[in-house]
């Protein structure tokens, strides 16, 4: 059976009408890894033993007539970014080699109620920042497709996972990009979900305090919209979505803004014809179009997303350890393959930051939620690029980036179109449009108001239905 090409709802039917069991599943997914996965190096550690007897446990309650979580016996990857109980989580650090969280984070914990399996871990960059999956424990996560190019990151290994079939679905974790550039430079479909809706205090170690808790969000990573929306149903479940911001009044007609640019940040060639000939295809099924983007400076975006992460990301060094020369010295030292870049740079300034300076960018922060507040009043949706060209090769990180307008240092290249958009707090689903150079895929984002996380991922899958 070729259950790697089966949504969840099939796989679950399959478990319910005694199609298969949990067992032919679990051992369907650990085979495909042990026989794909030196290829792409997307699964970093697995659960064989754990799972397996995970599985059996499954097929035992269903054929005892216990109680059983709706996706019971359904397997899928986590990335090692977050706690699973007695798995190694590495955060792609050496400190974090042989850490094993004793519990899980919410998240993944609302999988588990739900009856899912955890059979692996899948790769992220050293402490997951990075546009790569590139750490300092397990071996380089390529691309699938090709491995001269990275597969995205820091949910690198997540979105490999699924593109190559070896798990079911993903879940992954954003700041800067971290789930919509993997999505888009593997061509499959991952949900940034709106700040404030998932909680993240867990998402580090066990007695470390949480960091960039501004900032981060969680969501899925799927091959197909129905996984998308069966995801988003089983993360409202667990956590209901605070009221909307934004009431929009009802229209008769869908009106979707979008942008080929954004601040410094700009298509090459071949994705702007994707990005363009998308566009035209909206227009032709009757949404009304305008070319239109939130009033709020993109660089001054990034500025205060640096200066609120760098501060924040202080918080896990010792108090007696964070001054300036020593934060000056960890920033560098951490951040030092991401180049010289607008992300490094502002980041380190973060961490050089007063508390009075953070304050201030805490502001901004609220500012720019306002002005996508006001935004989405009069748009339904927002589409732009995810990024400027399909995946970058693995000899390019870190290094600026050689285009037609000449060199554009690495974070700035691939952190232009989705470190600002991180600001305004809306959700964000990164999508498959095409191919571009190398017949590598070329996907954007489409943001919605504040907590419409279930109203954007219903309108696209509803599109997608019918087009």
């Amino acid at each position: 059976m070729e259950f790697e090409k089966m949504n969840l709802t099939q796989l679950a039917h399959g478990l319910t009408d005694g199609s298969w069991t949990s067992e032919m599943l679990v051992t369907h997914f650990l085979d495909r890894i042990k026989r794909l996965n030196p290829s792409s190096h997307a699964v970093v550690e697995l659960r064989s033993k754990e799972a397996l007897a995970e599985a059996r446990a499954s097929d035992h309650r269903r054929r005892s007539g216990k109680p059983l979580g709706q996706y019971d016996g359904v397997p899928l990857t986590i990335k090692d970014a977050f706690r699973v109980a007695g798995s190694r989580t590495t955060y792609g650090m050496l400190m974090f080699k042989y850490y094993k969280p004793s519990a899980n984070s919410k998240i993944i914990q609302c999988l588990l109620d739900a009856g899912m399996i955890v059979i692996g871990r899948t790769a992220v960059p050293t402490a997951c920042l990075d546009w790569n999956a590139k750490n300092q424990v397990h071996t380089e996560c390529v691309h699938p497709l090709n491995s001269a190019f990275i597969p995205g990151g820091s949910s690198g290994g997540s979105a490999a996972a699924v593109l190559s079939g070896l798990t079911t679905v993903e879940m992954g974790s954003d700041l800067g990009g971290s789930i919509r550039y993997p999505a888009h430079c593997c061509g499959i479909y991952g949900l940034r979900t709106s700040d404030g809706w998932i909680p993240i205090d867990d998402m580090g170690p066990e007695r470390h305090p949480t960091s960039l808790k501004h900032l981060v969000t969680f969501g899925p990573m799927t091959r197909c919209m129905v996984d998308m929306q069966i995801m988003v149903d089983m993360l409202s479940h667990t956590f209901p979505a605070p009221a909307p911001v934004v009431s929009k009044p009802k229209t008769s007609s869908v009106k979707i803004a979008y942008s080929l640019d954004y601040g410094s940040a700009t298509l090459e060639s071949q994705s702007k014809l994707a990005v363009q000939k998308f566009v035209s295809k909206l227009e032709q099924k009757g949404f009304t179009i305008e070319m239109a983007t939130p009033q709020v400076d993109p660089e001054d975006l990034y500025r205060t997303l640096g200066t609120i992460a760098g501060y924040e990301y202080t918080s896990i060094v010792p108090r007696f350890l964070r001054w300036g020369l020593v934060n000056y010295i960890c920033g560098k030292l951490q951040l030092r393959r991401l180049g010289p870049g607008p992300f490094s740079r502002y980041f380190i300034s973060g961490m050089l930051a007063s508390k009075d300076e953070y304050e201030q960018a805490m502001k901004t922060r609220e500012r720019a939620h306002q002005a996508a507040d006001k935004f989405f009043d009069r748009y339904d949706y927002w589409i732009l690029p995810v990024a400027p060209a399909p995946a970058l090769k693995r000899d390019q990180c870190g290094k600026s980036i050689k285009t037609d307008r000449g060199l554009i240092e690495y974070s700035r290249y691939l952190g232009g179109f989705t470190v600002p958009t991180t600001l305004f707090g809306t959700p964000s689903l990164s999508f498959p449009i095409g191919n571009g150079e190398n017949n590598l895929p070329v996907g954007v984002q489409i943001h919605g108001a504040r907590y419409s996380d279930r109203e954007l991922v219903d309108f696209w899958r509803e599109f997608e239905a019918g087009a």
